[in-house]
């Protein structure tokens, strides 16, 4: 395709004589630049005794004419002559931006543990470097440095977080995996660093749940993982979709890093999900990482409501039923049928029972009151009751407490993990607010526990003596004369094996509500692994000191690379003293931040609670902090 850089110039009787291209493009800044739509080409007009028109091409006219060469598979161009822009530079970039090939980004660097615990592939993060950027990346696998022997290099698109898969891999062996960054046009950076990675499938693995998560145009469910060991580590998320096979992905974390993503975000499962419900399954080795989840409105406008992952248990209790109204998620996690046996239990014994089986890998989603369908002639209203679920294979279970304007996650509790003592970490009644607990008791024999709170700086309490294989709800309201009271309850067992127990925190319409259940005893160390200061959200935090003496406390806000955000202290908490603030209050370098980590170490054992929460108050989440 050959093109021009000099200009026609016509006079009014049709007489022409050519320009060159840097002539035209000053006389056309003097008289006034011109554009034809027809030809879109570029044209100035004067006039010197006789009217003159000049057409020539710019950078403007010839970027379309390139276009044409890519539009029509041509294959180059000719121009006569590039020496007419006599020192002019906007021609030759033009060529070099639409013809010259882009520069490579950076090779990126990778990291992954030492040692997998599975032979499902080989997990890595890559990390991105330079300031050209990646279009996405390629990642290979070796048995050597830098060698392809088990996978050559394959595009993972623009995942920061890879999974390597269907590679036959040997517990016992040791792998290297690379990865280079694609620029535009399909240019490729050199390869990383090689990093091994060697797989040891004979240790023992933790297996932490999300009963439930849900992704449509209404509804999110996120996911937060914080590491708060001292070495890296590897975490296998599996998610199960009803009638799909599983997907899985892997997420590297350094010391103290923290991620949270809605399950729908390319680096966790991706837009697959998107429409559709299901459950997680967390897999990784050692101690130190803690992960909760949160389902909201994708609006921030009403329903938040979340929990640390769950265990699977055979025995486990649901503990508030909310008059029928409660939503049961049931998830078999196994590779075998189990058959579950739900109890209905009342205030005085057991009052139905119904017998469910469910497949391998199957999840069951009910409200209590269609599972029995005579709920309401079986329990009183005011009465309290709950759901002894039994099952013959560990099950993942969880419920919640569902209104017009907000839900409560409410996880089920092992019946096997009694409280001797425990703790609900927070409470709140008046000004608008109710706190109404549930004590439990699973067992066959008669129990005695004592409540323990504070009114105002002065200690309080209450003796409840129930039946074997019943419950008594307290409401905290009438305890404290409906007072405006926050703070903690201790449960303190004098005869029996043990309780357990919930408590539902809600304002007096409904519209706002959280739970949290019946924790052992407080802790001198906690890792919260979300806080949420933007967007709408906020996070706040309940310190209570259930000690007999004043200890110091430390907040600390960390940023998801682990990073410190900001530090506030506490000093002197005196016993049944309780803190109540929002993490920004606190500590004013949280503002803007959509994720991070927050650390509370204390001189003595507190008991502490996070609080989420938006900025119009139309709903409220609370997840208890794990030591």
């Amino acid at each position: 395709m050959a093109l021009r850089e000099r200009c026609l110039e016509c006079q009014r009787l049709a007489q022409a004589a050519s320009r060159t291209y840097s002539t035209a493009s000053g006389a056309a800044a003097s008289y006034g630049r011109r554009w034809d739509n027809f030809s879109s080409t570029p044209w100035y007009f004067y006039t010197s005794q006789t009217p003159h028109q000049a057409w020539y091409d710019d950078a403007a006219s010839l970027s379309l004419k390139y276009d044409l060469i890519f539009q029509n598979d041509l294959q180059g161009i000719g121009i006569w002559a590039l020496t007419y822009d006599q020192g002019t530079t906007e021609l030759w970039a033009l060529i070099e931006s639409k013809f010259a090939l882009p520069q490579p980004p950076e090779p990126p660097t990778v990291s992954a543990p030492a040692t997998f615990f599975n032979t499902v592939g080989l997990p890595l993060a890559i990390h991105e470097r330079g300031s050209i950027p990646a279009a996405g990346f390629e990642v290979a696998a070796g048995t050597s440095p830098g060698g392809l022997e088990v996978s050559d290099f394959k595009a993972v698109g623009l995942r920061h977080q890879v999974l390597l898969k269907d590679l036959a891999l040997k517990s016992g062996a040791t792998y290297y995996v690379m990865a280079r960054s694609v620029g535009q046009e399909g240019v490729v950076s050199a390869p990383s660093d090689p990093v091994a990675i060697s797989i040891d499938a004979s240790g023992s693995t933790i297996h932490k749940y999300l009963p439930y998560w849900i992704s449509n145009s209404d509804l999110y469910t996120g996911l937060a993982i914080a590491n708060a060991s001292q070495g890296r580590r590897a975490v296998w998320i599996r998610s199960h979709t009803p009638g799909q096979n599983a997907a899985d992905t892997t997420w590297v974390l350094e010391p103290w890093q923290q991620f949270a993503k809605l399950v729908s975000e390319p680096d966790l499962l991706g837009s697959d999900v998107i429409g559709k419900e299901g459950w997680l399954e967390i897999v990784y080795q050692g101690d130190g990482l803690q992960a909760m989840y949160l389902i909201g409105d994708n609006q921030v406008s009403r329903s938040l409501s979340g929990s640390p992952l769950l265990d699977a248990a055979l025995r486990q209790v649901i503990p508030e039923l909310d008059g029928g109204r409660t939503q049961m998620y049931v998830a078999n996690p196994g590779s075998e049928n189990a058959t579950i046996q739900f109890k209905l239990v009342g205030t005085h014994g057991q009052l139905a029972a119904k017998s469910i089986t469910l497949n391998e890998g199957e999840m069951l989603v009910a409200r209590v009151d269609p599972l029995f369908p005579d709920f309401k002639r079986l329990v009183s209203p005011g009465d309290s009751a709950f759901i002894l679920a039994e099952s013959d294979k560990p099950l993942v279970c969880t419920s919640t407490l569902q209104r017009d304007f907000d839900s409560a996650a409410v996880p089920a509790l092992d019946a096997t993990q009694l409280r001797q003592s425990g703790a609900f970490s927070y409470f709140v009644v008046g000004g608008g607010y109710q706190s109404q607990a549930v004590l439990i008791n699973p067992t066959n024999e008669s129990q005695t526990v004592q409540l323990h709170y504070s009114l105002g700086g002065v200690p309080a309490g209450i003796t409840v003596t129930f039946i074997g294989m019943g419950s008594v709800m307290i409401d905290l309201g009438g305890l404290t004369g409906d007072r405006q009271v926050s703070g903690a309850v201790e449960v303190i067992g004098s005869s029996g094996s043990g309780v357990l127990g919930s408590i539902w925190i809600r304002s007096e319409d409904y519209r706002i509500m959280a739970a949290l259940p019946l924790e052992s005893g407080g802790s001198k160390s906690y890792v919260i692994p979300q806080l949420a200061q933007a967007q709408g959200y906020w996070t706040g935090m309940s310190i209570s000191n259930p000690g007999s003496g004043a200890c110091d406390v430390t907040i600390e806000a960390l940023d998801t690379s682990g990073s410190l955000v900001g530090t506030h202290t506490i000093p002197n908490l005196k016993p049944g003293e309780t803190k109540v603030g929002l993490i920004y209050e606190w500590i004013r370098s949280t503002l803007g931040m959509s994720s991070g980590t927050v650390k509370v170490s204390a001189t003595a054992p507190v008991l502490v609670a996070e609080i989420f929460g938006n900025d119009s108050l139309t709903f409220m989440a609370s997840v208890p902090a794990k030591q």
